[in-house]
């Protein structure tokens, strides 16, 4: 805002975006109820960066990777992050589903899980992103700047699958289980 006049909010905790290009600012609702949130290596798996309600998704704005992805020699990410619900792990934790971390192509979906074994999400390089999450559908999004989910390529819906696990087929392989009409 050039040679503007302050800006009044009432009390309360907010994510504030300042958009140089755009001369643009934009002030995100007060966190004081328990809400959505990114969190991940961008803010030290700190504090969460809270997401609004906007068009029937929940979203992010502006938020910043300044390397692409680097894996370390842990297997960890510099570019991975992790919705949470009420700033803890307990209440919801959404992220990839499976035993492998998940990289999200930028302006596209990628269907995720929610609950507390989901893995990282991973930012493939730099830049400033959008985070889209769709609660109903599970899908996140990554979306430059400006972009919203109408501009993504949709992965097609997951499908479910059963097995049996036990001793009698080890509990990490399990036996395929069919569906066989009835």
């Amino acid at each position: 805002v050039e040679d503007g006049s302050a800006i009044s909010i009432l009390p309360g905790l907010y994510n504030i975006y300042f958009n140089y290009a755009r001369k643009e600012i934009r002030v995100t609702g007060s966190v004081s109820d328990p809400q959505w949130g990114v969190v991940g290596t961008f803010n030290g798996w700190g504090n969460d960066w809270i997401m609004v309600e906007e068009n029937g998704y929940l979203v992010c704005y502006g938020l910043r990777f300044d390397t692409d992805n680097i894996v370390d020699e842990d297997g960890g990410n510099s570019n991975a992050f992790k919705l949470r619900y009420g700033w803890n792990w307990d209440s919801g934790s959404v992220g990839a589903p499976g035993s492998e971390n998940l990289e999200v192509p930028v302006n596209t979906a990628v269907n995720v899980v929610n609950n507390s074994g989901s893995k990282d999400l991973i930012v493939p390089e730099a830049g400033t992103y959008d985070i889209y999450f769709d609660p109903d559908a599970l899908l996140v999004y990554v979306m430059d700047e400006g972009k919203t989910p109408a501009d993504a390529e949709t992965p097609e819906p997951v499908g479910h699958s059963y097995a049996i696990r036990g001793g009698a087929f080890g509990w990490d392989a399990g036996l395929a289980m069919t569906d066989n009409g009835t």
